[in-house]
């Protein structure tokens, strides 16, 4: 959570949110994370600290991943 919170440094971002799933299940994921932000920060977000430092230390980790982008 410490690291997405970084990410609220960059202009544009606006918010971030760390969910935990609730249900243990083999057909769900651990986690998700929302990270609210305008669609020209996602170029800074890309190669920010945090998201370097993410991918770093967890991207080995991960079985799989979603991403997934829409707008309000």
């Amino acid at each position: 959570k410490e690291i997405f919170e970084e990410t609220l440094q960059i202009p544009g971002v606006y918010s971030v949110k760390v969910m935990p799933c609730c249900i243990d299940r083999p057909n769900r994921y651990d986690i998700m994370i929302e990270i609210g932000m305008d669609r020209e920060a996602l170029p800074a977000y890309d190669v920010s600290a945090p998201h370097k430092k993410w991918k770093e230390t967890y991207g080995g980790m991960l079985s799989a991943k979603t991403i997934f982008d829409c707008e309000d």
